[in-house]
């Protein structure tokens, strides 16, 4: 068996522990659990997702939002869905995380930028942090985070969560830079600053009627 199945399964047994602890939507609990309310046959499937934001950041310092209520979806740079949420029935379960940074001279650069530039030291020191509903769903300093320079691999570009992580639907998300004090990414006279933050995992998606 394959480590993607064994990933893959160990992520729907996760799904259904948060199901039966009521943690997702209704109407997402309801479809995990399935008929008999406990999950031995839900009707949802897991999909494999990346779930990523790319994002501008020059001048950025103190705590700076690359997700929030104001984010809409747009193909290549956004995969959240509008305002920065899920769309009901749409939970997903994570994890490995990765974290690339680049610059160019422009601005409105975030879909056509390779993100694999070493970071400054203003980025490396800062802290991730995503929130949902008042939860601390994820919070890592940058340094363990960044992708440098050309990985080896597909999987080097990714850091482990060390264990499960997830987001539940129909609700905001939320995703932080939060830089240490006094600090603050260059201007763009400097040049433009630019992240992506990239979450692995897998998304929920109903079952198909037969």
């Amino acid at each position: 068996m394959g480590n993607n199945t064994i990933r893959h399964q160990i992520a729907l047994a996760f799904l259904v522990s948060i199901a039966l602890a009521g943690r997702l939507s209704a109407s997402l609990n309801s479809l995990v659990l399935g008929d008999d309310a406990q999950g031995t046959n839900p009707k949802v499937t897991l999909n494999p997702v990346d779930l990523y934001i790319k994002k501008n950041i020059t001048d950025a310092g103190a705590i700076t939002p690359l997700l929030d209520a104001n984010t809409k979806k747009l193909r290549g740079v956004v995969s959240f869905d509008a305002n920065g949420r899920l769309s009901q029935n749409r939970g997903v379960i994570f994890d490995r995380i990765q974290v690339g940074y680049q610059t160019h001279a422009d601005a409105d650069k975030e879909g056509a930028l390779v993100y694999n530039k070493a970071p400054i030291g203003e980025l490396y020191n800062a802290d991730l942090v995503i929130v949902q509903d008042g939860r601390e769903v994820f919070k890592r300093n940058v340094s363990s985070l960044i992708n440098e320079g050309v990985p080896l691999s597909i999987e080097d570009k990714y850091a482990d969560t060390d264990n499960l992580r997830y987001l539940k639907d129909d609700d905001e998300v939320e995703i932080n830079l939060e830089f240490p004090n006094g600090v603050v990414m260059p201007a763009a006279d400097v040049a433009n600053q630019y992240i992506m933050v990239k979450l692995s995992g897998f998304e929920t998606q109903k079952k198909e009627l037969k």
